[in-house]
């Protein structure tokens, strides 16, 4: 785990800044030059529907790759009584459930739950009462021969606070918990937790990024605020100055996704 407290790299570079508030359809492309600092401010952004399935729907930060086996980064509601079909994850799945239940043949997941799901598994995942996801497709392989990704359902809630180097700040390590794939594999994701006004030093983004979602509160750096809800991607070298407001926040982070979010036979 790597908290954002933590996050001292020796890497720098220039980088673009773009933020991004439109959906996309189907087809496109959407924020693939991970070369490019990225906002998507999903309350603001509508929502569309997402596969067979009209009770569906989806606001999508991040795509790359073919309609049928790009990478996607999105966030996801099931309306009351949804259901969707039958269906393989390849190169994975990872779910946070944010609002309601989320139901699949594990039992149901309610707010706080971390789901991975490896390549050869399949699920029709259901809500009763309906429910609202951050949902990353096609982002975790079976990269290295013989270390096979482990299924996880983590309730976050069962889990305690550690404080770290920086006051006001605590984590939770989601990913990974198993030590061999923590030495095979470049992903880290973490819970952060910020009381009010807490200032972190700056820090230099490692060489796989970081992307972070407000679950909860807010946060402003050097070039704005960000709320519940809003999607950032920080690429390699960018620095972040960063400190809570009077709300604090907590934020779900992930480093290191870079490697494996743009699909092997993409050309970008």
């Amino acid at each position: 785990m790597i908290p954002l407290s933590n996050l001292l790299f020796i890497a720098l570079s220039t980088t673009t800044t773009t933020i991004t508030m439109s959906n996309s359809s189907s087809s496109e492309n959407l924020n693939d030059d991970l070369s490019k600092r990225v906002v998507m401010r999903t309350s603001e952004m509508e929502w569309v529907k997402s596969g067979p399935s009209a009770t569906v729907e989806r606001k999508r930060c991040f795509r790359a790759g073919g309609q049928e086996s790009g990478s996607v980064t999105s966030v996801v509601r099931y309306l009351p009584g949804a259901v969707f079909p039958m269906h393989p994850h390849p190169e994975g799945e990872e779910i946070f459930v944010l609002e309601g239940t989320f139901s699949d043949t594990r039992g149901d997941h309610g707010p706080g739950v971390f789901l991975l799901n490896p390549e050869g598994f399949e699920h029709a995942p259901s809500s009763t009462e309906g429910n609202l996801l951050l949902v990353r497709l096609r982002q975790y392989p079976n990269a290295v021969e013989g270390t096979i990704r482990s299924q996880m359902a983590l309730d976050t809630n069962s889990v305690s606070w550690v404080d770290t180097d920086v006051p006001g700040i605590q984590e939770k390590c989601l990913y990974p918990l198993d030590d061999t794939q923590e030495q095979v594999y470049p992903e880290r994701q973490w819970l952060e937790k910020w009381t009010r006004h807490t200032q972190i030093p700056p820090q230099t983004v490692g060489q796989h990024g970081l992307e972070i979602f407000v679950v909860d509160g807010s946060f402003t750096d050097t070039e704005g605020s960000y709320q519940k809800g809003d999607w950032l991607r920080l690429p390699h070298g960018y620095i972040l100055d960063a400190s809570s407001t009077t709300d604090g926040c907590t934020l779900l982070c992930k480093s290191g996704g870079f490697m494996f979010a743009i699909p092997s036979d993409d050309t970008k």
